[in-house]
């Protein structure tokens, strides 16, 4: 294959990478890491106004054209978050996987960062001083979270040429990738924002590193809490 041909428009794969809707544990500042809260009436308002933007005019104003499919983690926040924007999009096939939940927090889901102070004071500490490879609560190091993320993103992409997929994960494990694509330091994933229901795009180009094309744009005000 010559270079012109590997470098082809038809060739690039546009992912459409979406933060899940807002859940009452976003609002409560809790670590909800793999447990499974579901979407609050905010969150699905979200992901209705998300995906009524994405049908109407915002495919095109990304630059994209028809999305014929949804990847998705398989926790009830980003599943239903998925489902809505589905069904908006002309109940396109939506595929669940475990890849691509939220980085395991283990015994600290559930809790807030005071709360986890004062149970796990050295756990807290670790996490502190050595972000990279502390697993906290017991569970996932950021490390193992970007490896999942980079490998499961390039998969999807690979497997979708020339085409625009929608994926809908968490802010930690989209940071987590983001930090991977651009070759940020992961102590860096705090100098930017995912908002609930934010869109960020990632083109995939053959023979060419990923690129980040968009971060953190949501249609209205719906950004929700950092946390």
């Amino acid at each position: 294959m010559d270079t012109a041909a590997a470098s082809s428009p038809a060739r690039t794969t546009r992912l459409v990478l979406v933060r899940h809707g807002l859940t009452d544990w976003n609002e409560q500042r809790r670590y909800q890491g793999q447990q499974d809260p579901a979407l609050n009436a905010a969150g699905r308002e979200q992901a209705r106004r998300l995906g009524a933007f994405l049908a109407n005019r915002g495919l095109a104003a990304l630059g994209l054209g028809e999305i014929r499919t949804i990847y998705s983690s398989d926790l009830r926040r980003a599943r239903e978050t998925a489902e809505l924007l589905a069904a908006s999009l002309g109940n396109i096939p939506l595929r669940l996987t475990a890849r691509l939940r939220e980085m395991n927090f283990g015994r600290w889901e559930g809790l807030t960062a005071d709360e986890i102070s004062t149970l796990f004071p050295d756990e807290r500490k670790a996490w502190l001083e050595s972000p990279l490879m502390a697993r906290p609560g017991c569970g996932e190091s950021l490390v193992e979270v970007q490896d999942r993320m980079l490998s499961v993103l390039n998969e999807i992409a690979t497997a979708h040429p020339g085409e625009a997929v929608l994926v809908v994960s968490h802010g930690g494990a989209l940071k987590a990738a983001i930090c991977g694509i651009l070759r940020l330091d992961l102590r860096e994933r705090f100098r930017f924002h995912l908002g609930n229901c934010s869109v960020s795009l990632l083109t995939f180009r053959p023979g060419k590193e990923p690129r980040l094309d968009l971060l953190n744009f949501a249609p209205g005000d719906q950004a929700g809490p950092a946390f």
